[in-house]
């Protein structure tokens, strides 16, 4: 990721340091509506862990 986004090493850092908190801590990361929330999911560690049809179907569980 960091050759592919060499502009996110900062995000990347942080995702790193996010990576060793619990599970709790991750998770509470990942939804954090703030704007620094939002881009840390622009730069992901998780993308590709879902297939296509998963992440449709997480999405569609949100919208029920």
């Amino acid at each position: 990721m960091r050759s592919l986004n060499p502009h996110a090493s900062t995000l990347l850092d942080e995702w790193e340091g996010i990576l060793e908190g619990t599970t709790d801590q991750i998770v509470a990361r990942m939804l954090d509506p703030s704007e620094h929330g939002r881009d840390l999911r622009q730069v992901t560690p998780f993308a590709g862990v879902l297939s296509p049809a998963q992440r449709a179907a997480a999405y569609e569980s949100f919208e029920d």
